[in-house]
């Protein structure tokens, strides 16, 4: 098993902004936090932005960056909605 070392960072705004790149560094945080979770989506445009997803879809997704390693694979998490509020917030699996 290959496992890699990365920063960890607490998410803020202006690092999800600023870092896109790097953004899997507060990818813990902001699951865990649940800090999306019971907002409509107009909070979470204002807090993370729309980034290419519809408005009148129930699941969204960002790029969280590379992650450092041997594959260098792409992270994202998912936000899904139900009754217009966040219900869950995750990891996209990696396609093969």
């Amino acid at each position: 098993m290959v496992t890699s070392y990365y920063p960890k960072h607490a998410f803020t705004e202006n690092r999800w902004a600023t870092e896109k790149e790097t953004r899997y560094q507060m990818e813990d945080d902001l699951i865990n936090s649940r800090l999306l979770v019971g907002k409509t989506k107009a909070e979470v445009v204002q807090i993370v932005g729309l980034e290419g997803n519809e408005l009148k879809s129930d699941s969204w997704r960002y790029f969280m960056g590379k992650k450092p390693g041997f594959t260098f694979e792409s992270s994202q998490i998912e936000v899904n909605y139900k009754d217009g509020k966040v219900e869950t917030v995750g990891r996209m699996k990696p396609t093969d």
